[in-house]
């Protein structure tokens, strides 16, 4: 038997390697001599023994049977060799994944000793069962990027570990680590095509188990990601069920999605009722029913209800562990979908608002779904580098708007919770978390970052997790302190992601270079360990399973306990104990994961990372750490072979009346607004986003025929029309949008006397004017009364007029001198009148009267005094400032004083639209193209026109809408505008206005003005005494 070439040489053994005792040599052995002169013999071939009685045979088989296990040992010894030679080298276990942080190629902190490494057993290991080792097969793709999967080279221990177990205690009983996927039953994918409406409400189930599943999605899972807008789809969920009422075949689809969401709720969120449990193997065909119905809907009439259900869709998925490596796909064709619709883009106003809301939250729920899958898989994203100008989502509750809201109802504060809390507070920190991904994994590569910019990103993150909410204080004795911690937490678990992934890469460096990435992400990870447990103990932390933060932290503890040397003083060292505690808190969340959707590999990754640490602090030995492991695995099993007994199918669907009466009190409560309709199925009108007769995402792009129905949110402007670029350009912006407009002005000029001319008819907006001396406290009182007499109310005041540092009222020519109008006796500056004094009284009376509505006076054709102002009936101030009220101008003195006491006075009322509904901002344009400049040629000098920009009246009327209408730009914003570009000016440590001609803020010749200046200073006709 020696010409067996498995035997040609015999294996060192694990203590044998490295010693002279174990050299491996390859000579051949003695014997291969005679092959040798049998080879020059001409290759006689040997015969072949002949067995001659059964006595021979039976010493053969035994010879064989000897051979074979001989074979066996030697191919174990040849994989625990291959385990030494395989631990990855400092360069080794960072370019898998990575490529190199620094070309100083820093060493690992210290080689594991042979003995630390693997003990693998001697039993017989059949390498071609059982999972592969990831290492062994240079992992690609998912497999080689995946956050969770990483930790397979970085822990080296990890996966021979589970080996060991799966090869011990589980092979022999028949067990694989698989996950236990259901029979399924294709034959409903032939009747799609044929059967649609049919074949999806065919799969729903009765309705008392559909209201069940329908409220705990509702109750629990709405609370993060917004989808649906509870109380329309509420209205719209009783019509489905309504006899009469058509049953279209989007609802359907959407409760579908809903409930497979809904199945996957834990014990703690259904309480008593097995109707999650009983459906719960029905998962897998549910999802791929509305797969296959979403790919047969029409890309061009695509409509928000099919992106409600392709968001649940993924979250279905998510929650049953259901083509989990196909998730940064699932997320990636929802955002192309989106970008083709321009979902990216601001909802136009041509949109109602409730659209234009929804159209917020279903983008904001899209991208932070991609966010999350791109520093999960490693992998880049089409956000990366994509625009996105849609204005920041809502702090609203439900029931503050409904699709017939006509005015945009006032965001909450920041501190108050709704539902969108979750979507509101993660909009502040979006731009951090995506450039720290475009860093990362914006190549295609994960490339590390420099260690200047880690610790910046640190103080980002770190700052942005303060300026949370401070929800996480408070007490969790019900329902609602649940939820806000719930939000906290998974708000707080984003930014904490971003932290572990930016210092990773730092982790176990010779020389201690960076102790402060081992300290961060050792603190991190507890963190997140405290605050799993914390919502343990609520009984709610099925729900933060969209996310794998809690096994990435147990990973990144583990891994850095350890590279901590035996008998180590380190805190980590010290704390080891107390980490095992915490782990074993939360295994038991594993163990119920797997009970509900059999995948074991979490389970096994969590239950190795608390024995390899065990073992470490030498609690356990080997063999004892994976006995226990297997058992409690075996239990697991054995328990979740009992749950999936086939059990009576009328039983499973069957719930008693008790549950229905329990549930149907929740969705009437939720829709009270909306009672059921009559037998004759006329009482709810069908929602607009349900109807499939036209699409509510936007028209198509290739359809010239487009007749846009533009509806204002506001009705009546008062308008000061003194500076006639910027105030006649935003009056005309109004009058587009079914605003009624009243012009405020000594008198007009021609061009607003056509704009009056053409809507004083009797359509949808109109104009008017009343003389008004701005400077004349009386006359701002008559002009607010007409316009209270002529439309009933105002709901925006423009106090727009406003000079230039004329020379009639202009601080280098003082009262008394020639040019000056500003009489001595006056004791006041024109300028000063006209640019601060007045913007203020008005915005004065303005507060005045829609804090106190003044009944109609006598003889009136008004009836009642106009609605008090709220939260739900705002009003807006919006103010012109300039860059004169942040930058020093030498020549005109007067007139940046005026617009810094503007741009102050603005500050200081900020806090009355969140107190009372009130928005008072404004802008701070550059240079405009307006006949202040342009028939001052005194003025004009100062210009460059090869050079200089001009910023255009409608940019700047552009800027103002968005004051008014966009919640992004609250009480107190200045929108800074020039040419091209508009940025919001901060309150403290602004950067200031870019000083580039072509930017069209600044201009370049200002040196002649101010040398003007310098020789008024020299002339004492101007500057001598005046009596």
């Amino acid at each position: 038997m020696t010409d067996d070439p498995e035997r040609v040489c015999p294996a060192p053994t694990i203590a044998d390697v490295g010693s002279e005792k174990g050299t491996v040599r390859l000579d051949a052995p003695a014997a291969s001599s005679s092959s040798n002169a049998g080879h020059q013999e001409g290759r006689a071939r040997k015969k072949r023994l002949q067995l001659s009685c059964g006595e021979c045979r039976r010493k053969k088989l035994e010879q064989i049977k000897s051979d074979q296990a001989e074979l066996q040992n030697l191919r174990a010894e040849i994989f625990q060799l291959r385990e030494l030679l395989s631990k990855p080298t400092p360069r080794q276990g960072r370019d898998l994944f990575t490529e190199d942080v620094n070309d100083d190629g820093i060493p690992k902190r210290s080689e594991v000793d042979a003995k630390d490494v693997i003990a693998i057993s001697r039993n017989p290991i059949n390498t071609n069962d059982g999972p592969p080792d990831p290492r062994e097969k240079s992992p690609r793709g998912y497999y080689r990027r995946h956050t969770l999967l990483r930790f397979f080279s970085e822990i080296p221990q990890l996966f021979p570990f589970i080996k060991e177990i799966a090869d011990q205690w589980l092979k022999p009983y028949g067990i694989y680590i698989k996950k236990n996927k259901a029979g399924k039953d294709d034959g409903w994918r032939m009747k799609m095509a044929a059967q649609e409406q049919p074949l999806i409400e065919s799969l729903l189930p009765p309705k008392g188990d559909t209201d069940v599943l329908i409220a705990i999605y509702l109750d629990h899972f709405e609370q993060l990601h917004r989808v649906v807008h509870v109380p329309t789809f509420n209205r719209e969920y009783i019509n489905f069920w309504t006899p009469g009422k058509p049953r279209y075949p989007t609802m359907a689809a959407m409760i579908l999605s809903m409930i497979t969401v809904s199945i996957c709720a834990s014990s703690h969120l259904v309480g008593a009722t097995p109707v999650p449990a009983a459906y719960r193997n029905m998962a897998e065909q549910w999802i791929s029913s509305i797969d296959d119905w979403l790919r047969l809907q029409s890309t061009k009439h695509r409509k928000l209800v099919h992106y409600q259900v392709g968001c649940l869709m993924y979250i279905a998925k998510r929650m049953n562990i259901v083509g989990k490596k196909r998730f940064w796909k699932d997320t990636g064709y929802l955002v192309q979908d989106a970008i083709m619709d321009g979902l990216n883009r601001s909802p136009s106003m041509a949109d109602a608002f409730f659209i234009r809301e929804m159209k917020k939250r279903i983008w904001y729920t899209i991208r932070e779904l991609e966010l999350q899958n791109s520093f999960e898989c490693g992998l880049p994203t089409l956000l990366h580098g994509v625009e996105c100008n849609v204005s920041a989502p809502l702090n609203l509750a439900d029931e503050d708007f409904n699709d017939t809201t006509k005015q945009a109802p006032m965001s909450r504060s920041s501190n108050y919770y709704t539902t969108s809390s979750y979507q509101f507070h993660s909009f502040r920190s979006w731009d951090l978390r995506l450039e720290i991904s475009r860093r990362l994994f914006g190549s295609g590569f994960f490339r590390a970052l420099g260690y200047d910019d880690v610790l910046r990103y640190t103080h980002d993150i770190t700052k942005a997790i303060n300026d949370l909410p401070p929800w996480n204080s408070n007490g969790t004795d019900n329902k609602s302190d649940a939820n806000l911690l719930l939000s906290y937490t998974m708000l707080e678990f984003q930014l904490k992601e971003c932290l572990l992934a930016i210092h990773r890469p730092y982790i176990d460096r010779e020389g201690g270079g960076y102790p402060l990435s081992e300290n961060i992400c050792y603190q991190t990870s507890r963190e997140i360990l405290i605050s799993s447990v914390r919502l343990t103990n609520l009984g709610i932390q099925s729900l933060a399973q969209l996310r794998e933060d809690l096994a990435l932290a147990s990973l990144h503890l583990t891994r850095l306990t350890l590279l901590q040397p035996e008998g180590s003083g380190s805190i980590i060292m010290t704390n080891a104990p107390s980490t095992v505690d915490l782990l074993e808190q939360c295994l038991p969340v594993i163990e119920d994961k797997y009970l509900r959707f059999s995948d074991p590999w979490t389970f096994f990754i969590m239950c190795t990372a608390i024995m390899l640490i065990k073992i470490h602090l030498g609690k356990e030995s080997r063999q004892n750490a994976k006995s226990s492991c297997a058992r409690r695995f075996l239990d697991l099993y054995y328990k979740n072979v009992w749950m999936h007994q086939p059990a009576d199918l009328a039983q499973q669907q069957a719930i008693t009346q008790d549950i229905v009466n329990q549930t149907a009190p929740r969705l009437s409560q939720a829709s009270n607004a909306h009672p059921p309709p009559p037998p004759d199925a006329s009482a709810l009108p069908t929602a607009v986003w349900l109807d499939s007769n036209y699409p509510d995402v936007g028209n198509d792009p290739f359809d010239l025929a487009v007749e846009l129905n533009p509806m204002s949110l506001y009705r009546v402007s008062a308008m000061e029309i003194h500076e006639y670029g910027i105030n006649l350009a935003f009056a005309e912006l109004l009058l587009s949008r079914n605003c009624n407009v009243v012009f405020a002005d000594l008198e007009l000029r021609p061009e607003a006397k056509d704009v009056i001319s053409k809507y004083q008819s009797d359509g949808r907006s109109q104009a008017s004017y009343i003389r008004t001396d701005v400077t004349s406290w009386s006359d701002l009182s008559k002009m607010f009364s007409f316009a209270l007499e002529t439309y009933g109310d105002f709901d925006i005041v423009c106090p727009g007029a406003g000079v230039y540092e004329p020379h009639w009222s202009n601080f280098w020519h003082p009262p008394g001198s020639s040019e000056s109008r500003d009489a001595l006796e006056k004791d006041h500056y024109a300028l000063l009148d006209i640019n601060l004094t007045h913007p203020i009284r008005a915005t004065q009376m303005a507060i005045s009267h829609w804090l106190y509505p003044r009944p109609p006076a006598e003889g009136s054709k008004l009836k009642n005094a106009p609605a008090k102002v709220s939260l739900s009936n705002p009003k807006r101030v919006v103010h012109i400032s300039s860059v004169a009220g942040q930058i020093p101008v030498f020549r005109a003195p007067l007139y940046g004083a005026s617009k810094f006491g503007i741009s102050g006075f603005i500050r200081c009322l900020a806090q009355l639209e969140p107190r009372f509904g009130v928005r008072v901002n404004g802008v701070a344009p550059g240079v405009v193209r307006t006949p202040l400049w342009t028939e001052h040629p005194e003025k004009l000098m100062n210009v460059d026109a090869a050079q200089d920009a001009w910023v255009t009246p409608q940019e700047v009327a552009q800027a103002m809408l968005k004051c008014i209408e966009e919640n992004e730009y609250s009480g107190g914003t200045i929108l800074e505008v020039g040419a091209g570009h508009t940025r919001k000016v901060k309150v403290y440590n602004d950067a200031g206005p870019d000083f580039d001609p072509a930017k069209g803020i600044i201009t370049s010749n200002s040196a002649l003005g101010d040398d003007e200046v310098v020789d008024w200073l020299h002339e004492e006709a101007i500057w001598g005494a005046h009596d």
